[in-house]
């Protein structure tokens, strides 16, 4: 995941955490690219700025979590497991969009933790 990408370079920020989001989508919208070195279409650019292709930057448009912590609390585990929780997890929220998918599973993830604690407790 880079701020540097051919299609839409300010697209993969959106997979880090928070802080790292945020210095990704700065990267991204402080760099001038030479012309030709990416290519969006025309609607795709978020700003009237077409020499800009990165989406506008914006604290409150990144995850508090990210790829990062998906992989610390999945990447030891078989993928099924992961499958299951989003699976679960869309299933859950599937009408609300407010927070992201990572925000989602961590959620999930926290819940589960707790119930194993405490399985009277009400999550």
């Amino acid at each position: 995941m880079y701020s540097a990408f051919t299609e839409n370079p300010g697209n993969q920020c959106y997979l880090h955490s928070t802080k790292r989001c945020g210095a990704c989508l700065w990267t991204c919208k402080s760099k001038w690219f030479p012309p030709g070195s990416f290519y969006v279409p025309s609607d795709g650019f978020m700003s009237g700025d077409h020499s800009k292709p990165c989406v506008m930057w914006s604290e409150f448009a990144c995850s508090q979590h990210g790829i990062e912590d998906i992989f610390w609390n999945f990447g030891f585990e078989r993928a099924d497991r992961l499958w299951t929780t989003l699976e679960k997890v869309l299933d859950k929220h599937k009408d609300q969009n407010q927070r992201s998918v990572f925000d989602r599973l961590l959620d999930e993830l926290s819940e589960e933790a707790q119930q194993k604690l405490d399985p009277w407790a009400k999550v």
